[in-house]
């Protein structure tokens, strides 16, 4: 009987932690409802809307969730919402530090004077005027740009996921911040026998490798 109560109070205490992050996190996003803000991202999750801080995304560095919507080059710039008001140099900079874009894309750009708003538009077309032909290079350029626009500029990003999967990943992450607020380890999550090894699956997509993966799954 001891023991049932016991476990009843460290169950009480979990939810209560979870309550508070969601709450938390719910007065945040309901503080931008009215207006947009580039602290807050939006998901489409198979029909499903969600709105998540990036600070929260950005919890675990080696995420993918981190990598693309709690990138330094956001921090740096303070608000990358306003890519369109980029100067060539900024785009430059962007172009350098984005991950498979060969230096002379950065090169060209600068050499060009491409300013950020003229970036949002660029095609393949515009981009081989300006001596970037290659076309795996273009590939490369093409997707990264299309990257900046879903992850900065306020548009709703598609997520062909479990909705179920999905909002608990993201509940574990709330969870994770409101822990970290008071020094304590979030507890592992609580998942439905049937969707334990599809929740895994999106985990290892989202934080691959052991020790990222842990960090949701909290072994």
């Amino acid at each position: 009987m001891e023991k049932e109560k016991e476990a009843l109070i460290e169950t009480n205490n979990i939810l209560q932690q979870q309550v508070r992050a969601f709450e938390q996190e719910k007065y945040f996003v309901a503080a931008f409802a009215t207006g947009e803000s580039d602290d807050i991202v939006h998901f489409n999750v198979s029909g499903e809307h969600m709105a998540v801080k990036r600070s929260t995304l950005g919890l675990c560095r080696d995420s993918v969730l981190a990598k693309q919507f709690h990138d330094p080059l956001w921090k740096r710039n303070g608000n990358l919402g306003s890519v369109e008001h980029w100067d060539f140099e900024q785009v430059a900079t962007w172009a350098s530090e984005t991950k498979n874009i060969p230096d002379e894309v950065a090169q060209q750009l600068r050499k060009n004077k491409i300013k950020g708003y003229e970036l949002l538009l660029f095609g393949r077309e515009d981009l081989k005027e300006i001596g970037i032909t290659r076309p795996g290079t273009l590939t490369r350029v093409i997707g990264a740009i299309d990257e900046l626009k879903n992850s900065h500029l306020g548009n709703v990003i598609l997520v062909e996921q479990s909705t179920y999967c999905f909002g608990k990943m993201i509940d574990q992450l709330r969870l994770h911040a409101m822990c970290e607020l008071d020094d304590e380890l979030a507890p592992e999550p609580s998942i439905r026998e049937p969707a334990k090894k599809r929740f895994k699956r999106v985990v290892d997509y989202y934080f691959p490798g052991d020790e990222s993966s842990s960090f949701i799954l909290g072994r």
